[in-house]
């Protein structure tokens, strides 16, 4: 039994799509949790300043 190329790659891309995308998942959730780590709270007062007519 012969499949023809389009099939195939229709076929291999049902399969690997979904694991891609949960691989990106975890990439993502795991560098977001090292970026907490490094994160810090700043405290910044406003200041205005009126420019001299």
């Amino acid at each position: 039994m012969s499949y023809p190329a389009g099939q195939v790659f229709g076929f291999m891309l049902l399969w690997t799509a979904p694991i891609g995308v949960a691989l990106g998942g975890v990439v993502a959730l795991v560098l977001d949790r090292r970026a907490r780590r490094h994160a810090r709270v700043v405290r910044v007062q406003h200041e205005h300043v009126k420019p001299e007519a």
